[in-house]
């Protein structure tokens, strides 16, 4: 930090100009980082909500399990997905460890396969935002990139 700061605020300058300027360019960075990533989270975590339940549906009915056994699942499934608080990952192993998974290779499988998944898919989800936000810490970089440059 020490650097930095002696980067942004030169001592030859007014310190209160400099950490002014400073202070107000990293809170307007924020704020338009902000404006630009959460829009963007919402959509593609909207997206992925939807793609995970399409890739769930097609892993239960897919799966190599008889439909006596499907059905009864995926209304625990369900309940499960309904019940759970809001912001808490609900617990999808268990409509399925309570109908059997331990003693059935078949069901623990399609379990394993729905899970992985969901995972996969929502994690995904976060793609863009991570890249963006990525993008914003490389240009944070420039102005002292510049300052270097200027110096040598």
């Amino acid at each position: 930090m020490p650097i930095l700061s002696h980067a942004a605020v030169p001592p030859e300058r007014g310190l209160v100009r400099a950490g002014t300027t400073t202070i107000g360019a990293r809170h307007a960075g924020l704020v338009v980082a902000l404006a630009l990533i959460a829009p963007l989270l919402s959509h593609d975590l909207e997206r992925g909500g939807r793609n995970a339940l399409l890739a769930g549906t097609r892993i239960i009915l897919d799966g190599n399990v008889p439909l006596r056994q499907k059905v009864p699942v995926a209304l625990d499934l369900r309940t499960a997905l309904e019940s759970a608080p809001k912001g808490v990952v609900p617990d999808l192993k268990q409509p399925f460890d309570s109908r059997g998974a331990q003693h059935d290779a078949n069901l623990r499988h399609v379990r394993d396969d729905l899970i992985g998944t969901l995972q996969a898919t929502l994690t995904r989800s976060f793609r863009l935002s991570f890249l963006l936000s990525a993008l914003f810490a490389l240009a944070a970089l420039v102005p002292i990139l510049v300052r270097r440059w200027d110096a040598s």
